[in-house]
C-alpha cells in the first residue's frame, strides 16, 4: 500500500444532483406572489434532449402530483372558467382568512367576495363558493341591510347579530314612577314600626292585594271571574286581546314560565280577570300550552289566587306552543 502524500490536493467533490422537478416547482411556487397556471409553472423548464415531449409532460404532471400530495404545494380550480392554478399557499385558506378579517365590519356579500378573492386574484365564482362555505359553516352571519329601500341587500359579519335588549319592566316606565315612589315611601314608614320585618311586609302585601276586601276596608273594584261554560266572561274582548299580547311577549324565549310570575309582570289593569280570561283564550286558540301541578292541594288560597283556573283545573305554568 502506497503512503498518502499529505501535501496532495483534495479530490474535487462530485457536483450535487440537479433538483427534481417537484423541488423546482415548489421553489417557484413559493416565490410567486399569486397562484400560477400550469403554463406559468412550466415556463423556463428545459426538456432533456433525449426525452420525448410526451414523457416530459408526464414527468411534469407527476411532479405536480408529488408536490401537492406532500403538502408543499396546493392546487385549486380558481382560474378563469375553473382553470387549475398552483401555489405554495392554500388559496382557499387565504381567501377564508381575508373574508373573516373583512367581515369584522359587516358588509354585502358581493363586496366581501370581491375583496377576499383579490388576495389571489381568484375567479369570482370560485371566491364566492369559498365565502358561501363560511356562511354554511356558520362562521359568517347574516345582518340586516345597512339601508332600507326597494331591494335591501343583507350584510354578512364575522359575529352573530346581538339580541335586542329586553323590554323595560312596567315598574320602570314613566307612568309608574310616581305611584311606585309613593308605595316605597309608605312601605318605609311601615318598616320603621317596631316588629315589622321586610318579609312580613312582603307576605302581608301580597295577601292583601290578592284577597277579598275585609269588613270595614274600602271595597276594591270587583274583578269578574274567568269564564265558565255556564257563565260567559264579563271582561271586554279588547282587554282580553291586550292582556293576551302582553302575556305572549312575557313568555317569549322562555321554555316554561310561572303563571304567578307572568301575572305579576302585567300592568295593574291586566292582573285580574283580564289575565285569567286571556290565558284561557290563548289556550283555546292553541297559541300556548297550560300545565297543572301534580298536587294542586298544596297551594294556599293566596297562591291559588295568583294562578289560573277554568273552574275545574288549576294551571300553574305556561309555554308557547311550538
Amino acid at each position: 500500500m502506497e503512503p498518502v502524500d499529505p501535501t496532495a490536493p483534495e479530490p474535487t467533490p462530485a457536483p450535487p444532483p440537479p433538483p427534481s422537478l417537484a423541488d423546482q416547482f415548489v421553489e417557484k411556487l413559493a416565490a410567486a406572489p399569486l397562484p400560477l397556471k400550469l403554463a406559468e409553472v412550466k415556463r423556463g423548464l428545459t426538456r432533456p434532449r433525449k426525452q420525448s415531449k410526451e414523457v416530459f409532460e408526464a414527468s411534469i404532471q407527476e411532479a405536480l402530483v408529488t408536490a401537492t400530495r406532500s403538502g408543499r404545494a396546493f392546487a385549486h380550480p380558481s382560474g378563469k372558467n375553473g382553470e387549475e392554478r398552483y401555489w405554495a399557499r392554500d388559496e382557499k385558506h387565504a381567501i377564508r382568512e381575508e373574508a373573516l378579517r373583512l367581515a369584522e365590519t359587516p358588509d354585502a356579500l358581493a363586496k366581501l367576495v370581491k375583496a377576499a378573492g383579490a388576495v389571489s386574484k381568484a375567479d369570482a365564482t370560485f371566491a364566492e363558493g369559498v365565502v358561501r362555505d363560511l356562511i354554511a359553516e356558520e362562521k359568517l352571519f347574516e345582518h340586516p341591510p345597512a339601508k332600507k329601500g326597494k331591494n335591501p341587500t343583507p350584510r354578512f359579519g364575522a359575529h352573530p347579530v346581538p339580541p335586542p335588549p329586553p323590554p323595560p319592566h312596567p315598574l320602570t316606565l314613566k307612568s309608574a314612577k310616581a305611584p311606585f315612589a309613593a308605595f316605597l315611601k309608605a312601605a318605609r314608614k311601615l318598616l320603621d314600626l317596631p316588629g315589622v320585618e321586610l318579609d312580613d311586609l312582603f307576605t302581608r302585601t301580597r295577601a292583601e292585594l290578592s284577597a277579598e276586601p275585609a269588613v270595614g276596608e274600602p271595597e276594591r273594584r270587583p274583578e269578574p271571574a274567568a269564564a265558565t261554560p255556564d257563565e260567559p266572561s264579563t271582561t271586554p274582548p279588547a282587554d282580553i286581546a291586550a292582556a293576551g299580547e302582553l302575556i305572549l311577549a312575557a313568555i317569549r324565549g322562555k321554555p316554561v314560565a310561572s303563571l304567578a310570575d307572568v301575572r305579576r309582570e302585567m300592568l295593574a289593569e291586566y292582573r285580574g280577570a283580564a289575565f285569567d280570561a286571556a290565558v284561557l283564550d290563548l289556550s283555546d286558540k292553541q297559541k300556548v300550552i297550560l300545565y297543572q301541578d301534580a298536587d294542586p292541594l298544596k297551594f294556599t288560597p293566596e297562591e291559588r289566587a295568583e294562578l289560573v283556573t277554568d273552574g275545574g283545573n288549576l294551571f300553574t305554568t305556561i309555554s308557547l306552543r311550538g
